[in-house]
């Protein structure tokens, strides 16, 4: 600015000394004097940012008012644009450090100014926003992911502890088995190069989902002790079961809050039961359905095969009776060896059910032969 002063009051002693050299009667012209042009912009322009949009405006002083802006060397950064009115702007694709040549001009007058332009890369980011939930003694997987920077990141525990049997690798990956219930705040951080980010986060370690395993209930018989255990699964243990009053055992049998079904049944008849598991806050209910057969031999039976045992292992069987075996999930099979008149054998199989018809009085003894010292009898009668 004092710069500009000195030259306005350079410019103001011309114009008087030609104004007076006019008093002596010679008429002369007043030549106008056009300031010079300034431009005002530091030399260091402000920072770009990769990826964020830039804007700036050149300025200057002096001259005519109205200005005309160039490049006259450099190169701009990737995708900046500098425009006649001296708007310099653009989104920056690349870390860069560029020294510009920009000249303005004001009518007759011009002025060049160097410039520095730096683009640094964008802000690190953790942009994972929340940890799934894990479930206790399931394989949890989760991964962070960070924007902004280039090259490699490195993790690690900024604070907190993540839950037990669980770990942060230095690829971002959390992983492991959660042996322990209960909630985890934790704060990660994410390095790479000379940049650095941090973020919290709660890791919730659930009980496994509650269900009931059993999946059908023998056949009972009028006048003959029943007992059945049911099995569920997931819940944190110490789990009450407990029978639907709306749906209850058939005469005869009850439910103990341990999940025994026992007694002797007195009415044969088939029966919908409501049967209900409670495990800590999870709670869930199963339909099974009871058959109680008459005093007599039955015509149908179902085997099922709750840890590698056949339930019941022993059926009694009215002839031509049918008698169906329920496969699980387990892959088992039904071999009755040379015994005559036995069915045909049920080779390896899982999840379904297959029958077979007994048209002959007799015993006949069969063995899952994958699963040693799996056996049951099917007794025909007459």
């Amino acid at each position: 600015m004092r710069r500009l002063r000195a030259v306005w009051r350079s410019a103001l002693v011309v114009a008087l000394v030609v104004a007076l050299s006019g008093c002596g009667g010679d008429e002369k012209a007043v030549v106008p004097v056009t300031p010079p042009v300034v431009i005002t912009t530091s030399a260091a322009l402000p920072q770009a940012t990769v990826g964020v949009p830039y804007d700036v405006s050149l300025a200057a002083t002096g001259g005519t008012g109205t200005y005309s802006w160039e490049l006259m060397g450099g190169t701009l950064p990737d995708s900046l644009t500098l425009t006649a009115a001296g708007r310099l702007s653009g989104m920056p694709l690349q870390v860069a450090t560029q020294s510009l040549s920009v000249k303005v001009s004001s009518g007759s007058v011009t002025s060049t100014t160097g410039f520095t332009l730096t683009v640094v890369p964008p802000p690190l980011a953790i942009t994972t926003t929340a940890l799934s939930d894990a479930t206790l003694g399931v394989s949890y997987n989760a991964f962070l992911d960070v924007s902004g920077g280039s090259g490699p990141v490195t993790w690690s525990l900024a604070s907190g502890a993540l839950p037990a049997g669980l770990s942060l690798m230095t690829s971002g990956v959390i992983l492991g088995n959660p042996t322990a219930l209960g909630d985890a705040t934790i704060r990660v951080r994410a390095e790479r190069g000379p940049l650095s980010a941090e973020r919290g986060y709660t890791l919730r370690v659930l009980p496994p989902i509650l269900r009931i395993v059993t999946a059908a209930l023998p056949n009972a018989k009028v006048g003959e002790r029943y007992t059945v255990q049911l099995q569920a699964a997931g819940g944190v243990g110490g789990n009450a079961w407990s029978i639907d009053s709306g749906a209850p055992l058939p005469a005869g049998l009850s439910l103990s809050p341990a999940g025994l079904v026992d007694g002797t049944p007195t009415a044969a008849g088939t029966t919908s039961v409501a049967i209900t598991v409670r495990s800590g806050t999870q709670r869930v209910t199963a339909a099974l359905s009871l058959t109680v057969d008459p005093a007599g031999f039955p015509s149908s039976v179902l085997v099922t095969m709750p840890g590698n045992v056949f339930v019941p292992l022993l059926v009694q069987l009215a002839r031509g009776g049918t008698v169906t075996w329920r496969f699980g999930a387990t892959p088992h099979n039904v071999i009755f060896g040379v015994s005559a008149g036995a069915p045909a054998d049920i080779n390896i199989t899982n999840d379904q059910d297959v029958s077979r018809t007994f048209p002959t009085l007799g015993t006949f003894r069969y063995d899952c032969t994958i699963h040693p010292g799996m056996s049951g009898v099917v007794e025909v009668k007459p």
